[in-house]
């Protein structure tokens, strides 16, 4: 948030806006993550991607805006692994736990 509203904020749209399209696809997940679902995990990696996606064209595109491209690409590749190994292994423990009930 501090790129899009104090570092770099765009020329052409409202720093509002801005706001509003990049962080609220975060908030979805952010229920079933402090709950600590594996699915919601699952789901949340997905949406990495997209972040990913953005960051390598900013990579590629302007020059002035590379270090933050990277700095998003390496943000959204930690959350993308980090959410699947949690989901990975929560998946596996709730696996044990009803086989145990059973």
């Amino acid at each position: 948030m501090l790129w899009l509203t104090v570092l770099s904020p765009s020329e052409k749209l409202p720093v509002a806006l801005t706001l509003l399209v990049m962080v609220t696809p975060l908030l979805f997940p952010l229920r079933g993550i402090l709950n600590g679902r594996a699915y919601t995990h699952a789901w949340a990696s997905m949406l990495s991607l997209g972040y990913f996606t953005l960051a390598v064209g900013m990579i590629a595109g302007e020059a002035d805006e590379r270090i933050y491209g990277i700095i998003q690409l390496i943000l959204s590749l930690l959350m993308f692994l980090g959410c699947m190994m949690f989901a990975r292994y929560q998946g596996k423990e709730d696996k044990l736990k009803q086989e145990q009930e059973h």
